[in-house]
């Protein structure tokens, strides 16, 4: 199991990753002449052909591994034709086979201990309202076990060990609340082990006895309560429950009585603390790690653990033995290394998951000593060495504030081949872009734009300070912080300065439309994705139990103040706008409704300008399937290049 720091109520943009540092290097120095490419560490490579979209889709990762009850496979995540289902990796034959077939993307799936069925979680159009079925591995019948009706949702949690109860969370009231039940599946009955009074439930896993589940009380993004429910009692009490503290799931390690989790208690970071359920007592794990962790996963009955944390600008991946005891040599490069996963039971089976420069992820399996390549990412005709490479800095803002900025270069490029850039705005606001492979960017880079992911105030992995940067302040500081950076980048020299575009999903949508209506002359064109731009309609939208937190990041409640909701929300500044626009919308988004981009299409038209507008049927807050991808994808890169030919 992997506990990682949980952002519940972020509304997540294109790149997913929410996490938390204290990390503050000096910003990196680049002289802007013919070395600055090498000095970013890119070395020269010759120009990759371009290749159609479809070759990108088959450098898509796996996810979600879990090891068959007999232990003689692993079942994950993989992208079918059109959509992600689950698959099955046989260690005996080496051979890979599609389990299930659903048109619907699979987000999750648990495995029967007894290896009869799989717990999947799906939902219906990219809805996010989800609900649970049971698929039998033997007669592949599906059998549906919650019913959301399109309002609720549903998350699984655990099983017993004897596959008999189910333990999932449960919406009710249109998303306001959120129980923690149990479903008996065999007598199909369902109970509710411990009801919300008011306010959202998440629970995590069960300990080896079947007795404790952890679970989460969730207050706002920046404080979340961690619990144990005892089952047999009914009773439940809160581990560490302290205002302004976030904790993370816990994770049980099964030869103790220990429960592991993450918490930002007396730091500006997230750092591992244990819980002993006997002494009741809460301590500071030991770790040679002192910057922020993001996750750690504990197997083997507490033999082994991973541990995934901040570096300066990136993430690192340590594995022990124990937890967290001596680091342990696999046989792969620590370099190379970008996560690991055991067996809950055995530590010497697991799986491996390495990148070697620029090229797609692999996978390997880890039998007793024995590796096997399972997957290699790069199921496509592209060779290796036509993937892109990246490097990262820090650039100076306005206030002298250090941004953290990845540049994503495609191979060729120098002073005598510039590029035009397309920015890309993340989402969140608390979250943050990696440096790592990206199915999408590379497919951008490889049609000829340089990338530039900037991680503006307000993006976690730089400590609680940095994060709360943009409280109060939409649209004000973190717009100013990629205005800096697009200035930084139209100076290098192998940057085409006259074509910089700018494109982002979710908050990164509404950084877009505030960039284009406060600085209508920093870019060329713009590729808004699901943004929100009125936030009196947008923040009633969602449930009343989340909508304080958006009050507390935009320093104000839109629907009582008038004049600072007209100020903040793009919507009443179209008039502004002086450049090419695409809206991309997902009928079916429960984060940010259809009508906010309705709304914004319909006012621009107004104000008698033009935008492209698409809607995606059977989408919501983000691309589930491959069709509608392909659809987005082009049609952002046939924008930008018709506007790079402009004069």
């Amino acid at each position: 199991m992997i506990i990682r720091s949980v952002v519940l109520a972020c509304f997540i943009g294109l790149i997913v990753g929410c996490s938390s540092s204290s990390v503050k290097p000096e910003p990196q120095t680049v002289s802007l002449n013919n070395d600055t490419l090498i000095k970013l560490g890119i070395t020269a490579a010759s120009p990759a052909p371009q290749y159609p979209f479809e070759e990108f889709y088959k450098t898509s990762q796996i996810s979600g591994f879990e090891f068959k009850s007999d232990k003689s496979g692993v079942y994950f995540l993989k992208k079918d034709a059109k959509v992600e289902n689950v698959f099955e990796y046989n260690f005996a034959n080496r051979k890979i086979k599609q389990i299930t077939f659903f048109p619907e993307t699979v987000s999750s799936f648990l495995v029967d201990p007894k290896g009869k069925y799989l717990i999947i979680q799906k939902d219906i159009g990219g809805s996010e309202l989800y609900d649970l079925y049971r698929f039998d591995l033997k007669t592949k019948k599906v059998k549906r076990l919650t019913d959301g009706k399109n309002e609720e949702r549903n998350f699984a949690c655990d099983l017993t060990k004897d596959g008999r109860k189910l333990y999932f969370a449960q919406s009710r009231e249109k998303r306001n609340y959120s129980d923690i039940m149990s479903y008996d599946l065999v007598s199909d009955k369902i109970e509710t082990v411990l009801k919300a009074n008011k306010e959202q439930l998440y629970c995590s896993t069960l300990n080896k006895k079947n007795n404790l589940l952890g679970f989460t009380k969730f207050i706002d993004n920046n404080e979340v309560h961690l619990g144990l429910l005892d089952l047999d009692t009914g009773k439940y009490k809160y581990i560490l429950n302290e205002k302004g503290i976030k904790s993370s799931d816990g994770v049980f390690a099964d030869n103790t009585d220990n429960i592991y989790f993450l918490s930002t208690k007396g730091s500006d970071l997230f750092r591992l603390w244990v819980y002993n359920t006997k002494s009741e007592l809460v301590e500071l794990a030991k770790t040679d790690i002192s910057n922020s962790i993001e996750g750690v996963g504990i197997y083997g009955s507490g033999s082994v653990s991973v541990v995934r944390y901040r570096g300066e600008l990136a993430p690192k991946v340590k594995v022990y033995s124990g937890v967290l005891e001596a680091e342990l040599k696999l046989p792969i490069a620590p370099e190379n290394i970008k996560n690991a996963m055991f067996d809950k039971e055995d530590p010497k089976l697991g799986i491996i998951i390495a990148q070697n420069g620029a090229a797609p992820k692999q996978y390997y399996v880890l039998n007793h000593d024995k590796l096997d390549l399972l997957y290699n990412s790069n199921q496509s005709s592209i060779k290796d060495e036509h993937f892109s490479k990246s490097s990262s800095l820090f650039v100076n803002s306005f206030d002298g504030l250090k941004v953290p900025a990845h540049y994503f270069i495609p191979n060729g490029t120098s002073s005598t081949n510039k590029k035009p850039v397309v920015f890309w705005i993340h989402g969140g606001p608390e979250d943050n872009v990696d440096p790592e492979f990206s199915s999408v960017i590379q497919y951008i880079l490889n049609q000829g734009f340089i990338v530039v992911a900037p991680n503006v105030r307000g993006s976690t992995g730089f400590g609680k300070a940095y994060q709360f940067k943009d409280n109060g302040d939409w649209g004000g500081g973190h717009i100013k912080d990629i205005v800096a950076v697009a200035e930084f980048t139209r100076g290098l020299d192998f940057v085409d300065s006259q074509n910089i575009f700018v494109l982002g999903g979710s908050f990164g949508g509404f950084s877009v439309m505030s960039l284009i209506t406060q600085y209508p002359k920093v870019f060329k064109a713009a590729v808004d994705i699901f943004g929100p731009v009125e936030f009196a309609s947008f923040v009633n939208s969602w449930p009343p139990q989340v909508q304080p937190y958006w009050i507390t990041e935009l320093g104000f409640d839109p629907r009582l103040d008038k004049a600072k909701n007209e100020k903040v929300s793009p919507l009443y500044h179209v008039q502004n706008i002086s450049i090419p626009l695409q809206v991309h919308q997902g009928a079916n988004d429960i984060r940010v409704p259809k009508a906010q981009s309705d709304l914004l299409v319909s006012e621009i038209k107004k104000a008698g300008k033009d935008v492209d507008y698409f809607v995606y049927d059977s989408e919501g807050h983000g691309f589930t399937k491959f069709e509608n991808s392909k659809l987005c994808f082009t049609r952002i890169t046939d924008f930008f290049r018709k506007q790079s030919n402009k004069q």
